[in-house]
């Protein structure tokens, strides 16, 4: 339908790398715009830099949590057997 696959027949090599991809594209747009703020208040294109990079950590962490919460409401867990 509409050139979707089904998501079953995905491998799953193909939804890590989607998984990671996603992750790193939302961790680089929300630094770029928190470098970009920040040189915008500052001036400064040396602590605009800095910022984004330290930052990037804090964010991503963020985005992680986010991803597995909306993750865990929407796909449905397997048990894993003892």
């Amino acid at each position: 339908m509409l050139g979707f696959k089904d998501s079953r027949n995905i491998s799953n090599e193909t939804k890590i790398k989607r998984y990671v991809f996603f992750i790193y594209t939302l961790t680089s747009i929300f630094s770029i715009v928190n470098g970009v703020y920040i040189f915008l208040e500052s001036k400064k294109i040396l602590i605009s830099i800095i910022s984004s990079i330290l930052f990037s950590i804090p964010i991503s962490e963020i985005i992680i949590q986010l991803i597995n919460y909306i993750l865990s409401k929407t796909v449905k867990q397997k048990i894993i057997p003892k």
